[in-house]
C-alpha cells in the first residue's frame, strides 16, 4: 500500500512532498478498523468484519487484477493518491 501527497505551500512556505509505503498486512490489525469505526458512522463500515477477512479479499484482488487506486484527488494546490 502506498500513500502519496504533493501539496503546494502558501506564500513563503515550502511545498510538501512525501510518499509512505506500508505493507498491506497492516489492514489485518483490528485496532485500525476499530479506530475507523469509532470515527465514522455505523452505516459506512460494519464493525463485524474482521481485518483478516478484508486482507484476504484485497490480497486476492491485487494478485488477480493488479493494484487498486482507492483515493485519487488532484486539485490546483494538492495531489493525494492512495494505492493498494
Amino acid at each position: 500500500m502506498k500513500i502519496m501527497v504533493n501539496a503546494k505551500g502558501d506564500d513563503g512556505e515550502k511545498d510538501i512532498h512525501f510518499s509512505i509505503h506500508l505493507p498491506l498486512s497492516i489492514i489485518k490489525m483490528n485496532f485500525i478498523w476499530n479506530q475507523i469505526a469509532d470515527k465514522t458512522s455505523k452505516d459506512c463500515i460494519p464493525a463485524n468484519i474482521p481485518g483478516k477477512e478484508i486482507y484476504k479479499v484485497l490480497k486476492k484482488w491485487v494478485k488477480e487484477n493488479g493494484h487498486l487506486t482507492i483515493v485519487d484527488v488532484d486539485t490546483k494546490d494538492a495531489k493525494v493518491k492512495i494505492v493498494i
